[in-house]
């Protein structure tokens, strides 16, 4: 009873961590193009029917299905201000906090659990895609649940979790296209657990996932099959090597790689705060110390690990696009599993008492660092009206400027458009989402 308590306690005090590092400063979170057209297709959806008439294309050109849109209505159905839609996907990150812990606390033990969560609570990367209007920023909370489901299938033999198992599939697939580099450890699974499949539980999952996909296909029905023509123009374009495949999910358990958010301020960004890349070096050699263990390590479980964080930086490792570190979050909570379980064994198998008192200080001093860290990005945020990078200009800024142009009696869209937003990124239909569902009292 008293260890549970303690644990209660530290998951608490774990989920107030996840939540502040989410919600603070909040009003300075991103709001680009793709967050404003994201609010205006579900506001679409919510006044015309089910079917949207545009689309927000991917980075490869097609269109990215609807699910994301659905799931922002019963937010959007409240308000349409940008901060409470913002909150709304920062809520979900927190509760994907919460469904590591269970998952990781059912399948692996509480304590790998409890170190798991905090390492996802405060990894600024997570923190980072919990922040805006993105359809990838719910990504981890679904594939969490379709994990969960494969997991419950072949290792705890209950054959209605295939179903799930489809569902989840079908809704990672919609929120990023490369989600249905998943069939593979789905297919793996049927395999593992043949004995439990039955045909009319395969059936039901099928049938979902065709209920799921079909006002997509209406819309590129209605389209002239846009995104099929654009997947022919994209294979006949040419191959290239893609390295930073192999680097950009490492560097997503780490503070590193920051330069693409905040591009030419990143150096200012890095001497305002706690920056210790040699902790940064120390955590990745334990990262690849328990991909190596989980590697030569013979159990089914650890493989399955491998498989779900690999699975995409091997695949692009040959690619026709740009690679970004947004696409790997699809494989950011094995990684943070992976290595959580490791040091979990390490301080276990310590049999010296000083010395694994030393290893677990080491794990907290990490989770501290990046807590700190994230932090220090936060605050930047609020310090700094203008950012060069993806980030650009906060959305508090934005809607201040706008504030000021309207108080001086200013009409004019464009004029308006032009006096409010000065940093890169900063598009009219940001702007234009701001004047027509922003809070402007």
């Amino acid at each position: 009873m008293q260890t549970k308590r303690v644990t209660l306690i530290i998951l608490i005090f774990i989920l107030t961590l996840a939540a502040f590092l989410r919600f603070y400063n909040l009003r300075y979170m991103e709001f680009n193009y793709d967050q404003a057209k994201n609010s205006y297709l579900a506001l679409e959806i919510l006044r015309n029917g089910p079917i949207p008439n545009s689309c927000l294309p991917s980075s490869v050109g097609i269109c990215n299905p609807p699910f994301f849109l659905y799931l922002l209505l019963p937010a959007i159905i409240i308000s349409t201000d940008p901060i409470f839609l913002t909150a709304y996907i920062a809520f979900f990150n927190v509760l994907t906090v919460l469904l590591l812990f269970f998952f990781v606390r059912k399948f692996f033990n509480e304590k790998t659990a409890l170190i798991a969560a905090a390492f996802l609570a405060v990894n600024p990367w997570a923190i980072i895609f919990s922040r805006t209007i993105w359809q990838q920023n719910v990504l981890m909370f679904f594939v969490l649940l379709f994990f969960w489901s494969l997991f419950s299938f072949w290792q705890d033999k209950k054959s209605t979790s295939i179903i799930w198992a489809m569902l989840w599939l079908g809704i990672t697939t919609q929120i990023h296209q490369l989600g249905i580099l998943l069939i593979i450890p789905f297919i793996i699974a049927l395999i593992l657990g043949r004995k439990n499949l039955l045909f009319k539980n395969f059936l039901i999952g099928l049938l979902l996932i065709i209920i799921l996909y079909f006002p997509f296909v209406l819309f590129e029905i209605n389209h002239d099959w846009y995104s099929l023509e654009n997947i022919f123009t994209y294979q006949a374009s040419p191959a290239h090597l893609a390295i930073e495949s192999l680097i950009y999910p490492l560097q997503l358990v780490t503070t590193r790689g920051f330069n693409y958010t905040f591009g030419s301020d990143y150096q200012h960004f890095l001497s305002g705060t706690a920056n210790w890349p040699l902790l940064d070096g120390l955590l990745l050699i334990m990262v690849a110390a328990a991909l190596l263990y989980y590697l030569l390590k013979k159990s089914t479980q650890n493989k399955f690990l491998l498989i779900w964080f690999l699975i995409l930086p091997l695949f692009l490792l040959w690619t026709k696009s740009q690679v970004y570190q947004h696409y790997f979050i699809l494989g950011l909570p094995a990684g943070i599993i992976i290595i959580s379980d490791f040091l979990n064994r390490l301080t276990e198998k310590i049999n010296h008492k000083i010395w694994r008192i030393v290893a677990q200080i080491i794990i907290f001093i990490i989770i501290f660092y990046q807590a700190m860290f994230s932090f220090s990005y936060l605050t930047y945020l609020q310090d700094n009206p203008c950012i060069n990078g993806n980030h650009s200009q906060g959305y508090a800024f934005k809607l201040e400027n706008i504030k000021k142009q309207l108080q001086t009696g200013e009409t004019n869209f464009i004029t308006i458009h032009k006096k409010s937003c000065f940093c890169t990124l900063c598009l009219p239909i940001n702007t234009q989402y701001i004047l027509e569902n922003g809070n402007l009292e």
